[in-house]
């Protein structure tokens, strides 16, 4: 709620007071002497208030404590992110009994109950060669067909394959979501009969297509790691789609709330976490980087007018308007709303949120050391924002259940695994409507909340594998990592943080209970993904998929780092021992000049060729040189992959490659099919099998690479303007940094003594004396 300002009319009669009268006849009053007494009380005050004992930031007593929906059966699932060497499976196989409870998924069941209790069958030849998983206890029971590896009867029960050959089961197998999906068709063909085993792989080839030897195991699974949030399949001729069950995260986590912008279609931006609510002061902490806009003067304008990448618009995109820049937000351009589940403009009602609670914002702070010309990459991406919390003030947030997450605490052991919960931005839907229309109709559950099982690690660091499970790679990057942060990756690496995401949390289990959670970092940036496609599946363009992965780490900034700057903001303290995690970066800042930027193998047939070779600068793309990685756009969409060209093309600027706009999900031919590595001709027609991407996926220490999440990945922050300024006072009084609006009175005081401490200019430029309220010393609008 805003704070109700109003402006009061003193109506003096038309002849004054005797009283009146005899005070104009005296001399006026020495205003020097009045500023010098009202300065000396304010500094008494103001010392006065310094030499309070401080508060200490503490836990809420419900901290950490959700309020609806639940995990998803496989959170208590150990993954191994490429179990056999070409995709995620589960390998606690109890884990799943909870997973299946529809009459459609009994099938689901048995067949796990009968591996759980009989095994799989031993699909080891003799020279070694292994056509499964290898995951799972092995039974010597299992008969196969004369001289093959195909299964005769196996550890199935009659009664299972007669259910797993229902085509009920069959739709509820594939709308599983990934990682179940695949365990579950890992289970069919090491343990049930050819019969059963190959329905569900010529079932899987049927909406694919792809021509595949049916013999090969291997290459069955192949070119399969896939994951969407919302949805990874949409298969429309058999009315098939994966099946995510949202209400799961319905209130889930009411700490979690989200940063919109303001204005007729409010929009979301960032999620922001509460830390803190009344009877204290409402603590709200989010990414710093995402507290910069795109604007033309007043006027906030689509963020590829700011963008210095290929979806610069600024001379195609009218609404860029004359002279876009980026510049700070401030309390006017967003609001924060909490109990926010589906970020359409759908309302409450029809969302089924329980309760909305609009947020004003006061003042944002962001932590002094945040480089917005670097942006995330250099650390320190936290912002705290002053919110105005009479709305929930007066017990209101205990009877809405708006708890606070649980502060981290660097005296328990290192967590493996966490929870990450958000939103990210849905791609246009123009996009979708011509790239992969088959998601037209569940478009708005990208606008769902959703939360992801992570695997946390002890060092933020490179990939040194590829994240098609190939193995090592042979030429590592080193990138660097700022200090203060805590890096992890989805358990199944089929997803890809980008655009909405920024400011989204990573929880562990509270250690003031297990049954709560903290917030261990706050979401800053990805390196890029390694696959980020929508298409079609098939050449009728009925059945469709998204295929996103990454095996880049995404990086949290480490909250327990940055408590007492935090804790100083509402003048309080929090003791904690210093980490040295909180001191320290790792990885190289020389890398990039110590070898020569290279691929990092992100598509099929560059996994099959294993190839990481030099990228090929410069070049031209639709026309604009370029001589670093870039990031690609399709219809308004900028994948979040940094790219660059491996292979020379015939057609040239100069004699420099000229790559003009080519679908990304179509390839071009060699020149010389004989000679992978041959020049791209596009003039050429030839069988898909012989074409190459124009571009692959770079390393993190090729030029142009950079963290992945500022102002949605366009725009880099190096025209940043500052809209108002308020001089740094409260080291002075050893306070933390101080807001920008305040309840309560001021003074205007000449310029030439607008100093710190105790004086501040507002955006008017007027000189005003700090004031006091219940966020603490803050600058006051007006004076």
């Amino acid at each position: 709620m805003y704070i109700e300002k109003r402006s009061y009319q003193v109506d003096f009669p038309l002849e004054p007071s005797p009283k009146v009268k005899s005070r104009q006849s005296e001399s006026p009053p020495d205003l020097t002497l009045l500023t010098s007494l009202t300065l000396f009380t304010t500094v008494i005050m103001m010392i006065a208030i310094s030499n309070f004992p401080k508060s200490k930031l503490e836990n809420h007593p419900m901290c950490g404590v959700t309020t609806g929906g639940q995990e998803e059966c496989d959170f208590d699932c150990t993954v191994a992110s490429c179990a056999d060497g070409l995709r995620p499976l589960i390998l606690n196989l109890p884990c799943m009994q909870d997973c299946f409870l529809t009459e459609a998924e009994k099938c689901m069941a048995t067949l796990l109950d009968d591996v759980i209790a009989n095994g799989v069958c031993n699909l080891t030849t003799p020279s070694g060669l292994v056509f499964s998983a290898g995951l799972y206890p092995v039974s010597d029971k299992c008969e196969f067909e004369f001289e093959s590896y195909i299964i005769a009867n196996g550890t199935c029960s009659s009664e299972t394959e007669e259910l797993l050959l229902t085509d009920s089961c069959v739709k509820a197998v594939f709308e599983q979501h990934f990682i179940v999906l695949e365990t579950i068709r890992e289970l069919i063909a090491s343990s049930c009969s050819g019969i059963v085993g190959d329905k569900y792989f010529f079932f899987k080839q049927s909406f694919s297509q792809k021509k595949l030897d049916p013999d090969n195991f291997k290459a069955r699974y192949i070119n399969d790691q896939t994951r969407l949030a919302p949805t990874e399949y949409v298969l429309e001729e058999f009315n098939i789609k994966s099946k995510l069950d949202y209400n799961n995260t319905r209130h889930r986590y009411p700490w979690l709330c989200s940063l919109r912008s303001t204005g007729p279609s409010p929009a979301h931006r960032c999620a922001v976490n509460l830390l803190s609510v009344p009877p204290g002061p409402t603590v709200v902490v989010g990414a710093a980087h995402c507290t910069y806009l795109c604007k033309d003067g007043a006027r906030e304008v689509p963020v590829c007018c700011c963008s210095d990448s290929t979806d610069d618009c600024k001379q195609s995109n009218p609404k860029c308007g004359d002279n876009p820049g980026v510049v700070e937000m401030t309390g006017a351009d967003s609001t924060i709303l909490c109990g926010e589940w589906d970020t359409s403009m759908a309302d409450s009602v029809a969302s089924g949120e329980r309760y909305n609670v609009i947020l004003q914002i006061i003042d944002i702070i962001r932590h002094p050391d945040f480089d917005p010309a670097e942006g995330p990459i250099s650390g320190n991406d936290i912002v705290v924002f002053k919110i105005d919390d009479k709305i929930i003030q007066n017990n209101q947030a205990n009877t809405l259940q708006l708890w606070p997450a649980c502060l981290p605490s660097q005296a328990v052991p290192k967590h493996e695994t966490g929870i990450h919960t958000g939103w990210s931005e849905p791609p246009p839907f123009p996009f979708i409507q011509s790239q992969a229309s088959g998601f037209s109709t569940t478009y708005d559950d990208f606008y769902k909340q959703w939360h992801y099982k992570m695997d946390i690690f002890e060092t933020c660091e490179d990939p040194k594998s590829s994240g098609y499970c190939s193995g090592p790679l042979q030429f590592p990057s080193n990138s660097s990592y700022p200090a203060g942060i805590v890096c992890a990756k989805d358990v199944s690496r089929q997803s890809c943080f980008s655009t909405g995401d920024s400011g989204s949390p990573l929880m562990v289990a509270a250690y003031v209970d297990s049954h709560r959670y903290q917030i261990e970092g706050i979401l800053s940036f990805v390196k890029g993904c390694d696959r980020f496609e929508f298409g079609a599946l098939n050449k009728n363009k009925t059945n469709w998929v998204l295929r996103q992965q990454t095996d880049n780490p995404t990086v949290y900034t480490k909250l327990s780092c940055f408590l007492p700057w935090i804790a100083a903001q509402y003048q309080m303290k929090y003791d904690a021992p210093v980490d040295q995690v909180c001191l320290i970066g790792s990885g190289d800042p020389q890398d990039e000049e110590k070898q020569p930027c290279r691929n990092t193998i992100s598509n099929t047939l560059e996994f099959l060729d294993n190839l990481e070779i030099e990228c090929k600068f410069p070049f031209f793309y639709k026309g604009k040189r370029y001589d670093e990685c870039i990031l690609l756009d399709e219809d308004d969409f900028l994948y979040p992959i940094f790219r660059c060209p491996i292979r020379d093309i015939e057609t040239k600027i100069g004699g420099i490659n000229n790559f003009e706009f080519t679908s990304l999900v179509d390839g071009i031919c060699l020149s010389n099919s004989s000679d992978n590595l041959s020049a791209l001709d596009p003039s050429k027609d030839c069988s898909k099998f012989t074409k190459r991407f124009p571009f692959s996926q770079c390393k993190n220490n090729c030029p142009g690479v950079r963290a992945f999440g500022i102002i949605g990945g366009g725009a880099v922050l190096a025209s940043v303007g500052t809209l108002s300024v308020l001089t740094p006072f409260l080291p002075v009084l050893g306070i933390g940094a101080v807001g920008a609006a305040g309840v309560g009175g001021s003074m205007m005081i000449a310029q030439t003594m607008c100093s710190a401490p105790f004086f501040c200019n507002i955006p008017s430029g007027k000189c005003c004396t700090v004031t006091f309220s219940i966020n603490g010393f803050v600058c006051p609008d007006t004076c």
